[in-house]
């Protein structure tokens, strides 16, 4: 059975390297079937895919640049510079050939669409138009396999996640007439792991033991946490510190499906539990101290050392009016400071008391958390061996607020 995927498929794993993703090529290379891409799918990923891998390269630069600014011991080399049209190019050699032994065909069958049809389930609102009558591009990838499934008389599966073309979990009726009315072979599904399951023989359900020598426990436990924490200032913010006292995770259940070619394609559900420790420091404002701006003329000023602040206040209209010589106080900064700026600075008045508040830590309120939550994992079988894992979902469901108390 040839699959055909839509546009956000390909969007989410490029380089197609999923455990979702490798095992359907497994699939289709075992049954010597094609990946489908629709012209207007092809189009839609390439013009996309600059703007999905621009996000993640200019923050990860960000972070490097902060990096080489912060650390002592160790260089970190400069991010390169990304060179969109190169990684296009890859796109669309990895959309050609997936993997060595699998071949993606583009669908040009334009001929199969009619504008007349295309405008009139648009007027109708007739599905995958959407109900304000858009969705025009659905449309016309649902037109084109109807026209390649009829011509081939092959079965085809398109996968895809739009709601347009669904009711529920299923194709939507409107789209099911269009099937029997053209005996049609075509079979909808909305995600790939649904593709994998409905075609891989009855899979073997694991027992807890069984699925842990696939994924160990304690790896799970950690990648639980790790997932978890991403969430923590969602809840708690990020000046409150966060300390995980206990963990644990329970087994729901976990399941093998075998797709040929001795590969395996494996699911496992579990809960966890993180008791938490919560630490949040409360502050006060104290006062307010009076301080001597840290700028001044460059030139003109007696002594070696000028002292850019202490406690107290001045007031003058004119640099000249302050006796450099005679100012006492505390000095906040030991540094001497020298701007030179182009401006005339005896020409301008000024007032250099400058109100700082001024804030103490008092207290920190601890107290203590309960998150609960549901975690969904997959995994790759090649030869009994597990070659890839994948976090599927992570749902937090509860999470309890305990007693707080005052240091």
């Amino acid at each position: 059975m040839d699959v055909a995927l839509d546009a956000n498929e390909f969007l989410a794993d490029p380089r197609m390297q999923s455990v979702r993703f490798q095992t359907l090529l497994a699939y289709l290379r075992k049954t010597q079937s094609r990946l489908l891409i629709s012209k207007i799918v092809w189009d839609e990923v390439i013009a996309r895919y600059p703007e999905r891998i621009s996000t993640p390269y200019h923050k990860a630069a960000n972070d490097v640049r902060t990096l080489r600014s912060l650390l002592l011991a160790r260089k970190i080399p400069e991010l390169p510079e990304l060179d969109t049209e190169k990684e296009v190019s890859a796109l669309k050699k990895k959309l050609k050939e997936p993997s060595p032994y699998v071949r993606g065909l583009i669908l040009r069958n334009f001929g199969d669409v009619s504008i007349e049809e295309v405008a009139k389930r648009g007027i109708q609102r007739t599905p995958p138009a959407s109900p304000k009558g858009e969705e025009l591009r659905d449309v016309m990838v649902w037109l084109m396999m109807l026209g390649h499934a009829k011509k081939t008389g092959r079965d085809i599966a398109l996968i895809s996640h739009d709601e347009h073309f669904r009711e529920n979990e299923g194709l939507h009726p409107r789209l099911k007439e269009d099937l029997e009315q053209g005996a049609i072979k075509l079979h909808f599904y909305k995600a790939i792991d649904d593709f994998i399951k409905a075609h891989a023989p009855s899979p073997k359900t694991l027992t807890e033991d069984e699925a842990f020598q696939f994924v160990s426990r304690q790896f799970l436990l950690d990648t639980f946490e790790i997932e978890a924490r991403r969430l923590f200032p969602r809840y708690w913010g990020s000046s409150t510190e966060v300390e995980v006292s206990d963990r644990k995770i329970k087994f729901v259940r976990a399941a093998l499906y075998d797709v040929g070619g001795g590969s395996q394609f494996g699911e496992m559900e579990v809960t966890g539990d993180l008791d938490l420790s919560l630490t949040r420091t409360e502050y006060s404002y104290v006062n307010t101290i009076d301080t001597l701006p840290a700028f001044g003329p460059a030139v003109g000023l007696k002594g070696d050392v000028i002292p850019t602040g202490f406690v107290g206040s001045a007031t003058l209209q004119n640099w000249d009016e302050l006796g450099w010589a005679s100012v006492k106080g505390l000095p906040l900064m030991s540094t001497p400071v020298r701007l030179d700026e182009p401006l005339d600075w005896k020409s301008l008045p000024y007032k250099v008391t400058t109100s700082m508040p001024v804030f103490s830590p008092t207290s920190k309120k601890m107290s203590e958390a309960m998150l609960k939550g549901e975690m969904t994992v997959s995994f790759r079988v090649v030869s009994g061996r597990v070659t890839k894992f994948e976090l599927e979902n992570l749902r937090i469901v509860e999470i309890q607020n305990r007693s707080s108390t005052q240091n």
